[in-house]
């Protein structure tokens, strides 16, 4: 219910929006479509769960499930929406460059694409054990890359910002750890055939990983980095760099991304390490936790003038505009 409420909130919010459509859009109303269908998928996933007969069928019947309803969060919702977001809110914010050729349709197609053949690929290959549905879910995993490649370039991520913010490192190294995660997935099932393992969870563990921290949690800090000053009305010589939350946090899942897959070869050393990484990604989310509260604070000290206020162009004009 709470799903369905959301979804209908801003879709009918659209509706009445006075800017004419912009093809971003698609991104965010192909997330949402994907958020509900996951919810549906959650709840077939627990009745499948709840109703298994023997151990045997609850095994396969998560086996089945689980991976595709991860898929439909992290690449359905997850990057789908911080995708048509960062076309509307990055280039602005950070004074990006226009892309030389706008491919917005063609990764919107190839992200959906590669899901759904992801998503059919997979659950044909668990169930048959037909080896045509491994080439189908390997050219999802190719196409996972040649997206993810495509969409920096339309962002211009690595090109010079014209507002250059202490928030930027964030953003760069979201889409550094996309890559990252979206280039491993192509050697998957190559992985689990070298290491004798049928379905490779260490390997899976560490690329999801790499995709939820390293993309989705540095995304948050960043734009949230960013926004939260303009909104308090606090000029950015008055807060910190947030180095030492970004090194942190850079460790926490690097170490947590290789020592994931090193549990496959030296367990004995690389479990109690894993462990370990997780306390310094605490710790980093903490500390930047501890930044916002902060800044937060200095605006009961000097409120920020109303969003209309200021002249065009500045900051909290462009956060207006981006809600």
């Amino acid at each position: 219910m709470a799903a369905a409420l959301f979804v209908t909130i801003l879709y009918r919010t659209a509706r009445t929006s006075l800017e004419p459509r912009n093809q971003y859009e698609r991104f965010i109303f192909g997330a949402l479509f994907w958020f509900a269908l996951g919810m549906v998928w959650n709840h077939v996933f627990f009745f499948a769960k709840a109703t298994a007969a023997n151990e045997r069928a609850l095994v396969m019947r998560i086996a089945t499930l689980d991976g595709p309803l991860r898929d439909i969060q992290l690449l359905g919702f997850a990057a789908l929406i911080i995708a048509g977001v960062s076309q509307r809110f990055l280039p602005m914010v950070y004074g990006l460059a226009r892309p030389r050729h706008d491919r917005q349709t063609l990764i919107f197609v190839l992200m959906n694409l590669s899901l759904v053949l992801n998503i059919v690929s997979y659950v044909g290959l668990v169930r048959s054990r037909n080896p045509l549905f491994a080439f189908g879910l390997e050219a999802a995993y190719l196409l996972m890359p040649v997206w993810a490649v495509l969409l920096v370039k339309q962002l211009g991520i690595f090109s010079r910002p014209a507002q250059p913010d202490r928030t930027f490192k964030f953003i760069r190294a979201a889409y550094t750890w996309l890559l990252f995660a979206c280039f491993m997935m192509p050697f998957f099932l190559v992985y689990g055939s070298l290491t004798g393992q049928r379905f490779a969870h260490s390997y899976m563990g560490a690329y999801r990983h790499a995709f939820t921290v390293g993309f989705i949690s540095f995304m948050i800090l960043g734009v949230a980095g960013r926004v939260v000053p303009m909104l308090a009305g606090v000029h950015g010589n008055r807060i910190g760099s947030l180095w030492g939350p970004f090194l942190l946090l850079t460790a926490g899942n690097t170490g947590r991304v290789f020592l994931q897959v090193a549990t496959d070869f030296v367990p004995r050393y690389a479990f109690p390490l894993v462990g370990v990484t997780g306390f310094i990604e605490l710790i980093a989310l903490s500390w930047w936790g501890l930044e916002m509260w902060r800044t937060m604070n200095l605006a009961g000290r000097r409120r920020a003038p109303a969003l209309g206020a200021p002249t065009s162009g500045s900051p909290l004009v462009i956060i207006g505009a981006v809600k």
